[in-house]
């Protein structure tokens, strides 16, 4: 079971990023809402298609490359534990912010 999980590190750092994204989704969306909401209607709904395309594609993209480095870096006990701590704290993290 252990080496399944281990050789789908880039499943497991993609499952990750995709997750901190849908909990701070929420976030990032009001950070930049609040700084376009003057914008003229087309222009706001422009940015947010961006946002949302380029954005928290590039985001994801990034954010599993740098998991992905990680974990590479660490043995297969080590990312079984690391992995099995880090979801787990990803869990406590969306139950903190209501997501649960």
């Amino acid at each position: 079971m252990l080496q399944y999980l281990y050789e789908r590190q880039p499943q497991v750092a993609m499952a990750m990023a995709a997750t901190l994204l849908v909990i701070y989704g929420n976030d990032i969306n009001r950070f930049f809402r609040r700084r376009v909401k003057q914008w003229e209607f087309p222009l706001r709904v422009l940015f947010f298609v961006c946002l949302c395309a380029f954005g928290y594609g590039y985001a994801s993209l990034m954010l599993t490359r740098f998991l992905q480095y990680i974990f590479a870096q660490l043995d297969i006990w080590t990312f079984s534990g690391a992995t099995l701590i880090c979801f787990i704290a990803l869990g406590l993290l969306a139950e903190h912010k209501k997501q649960l």
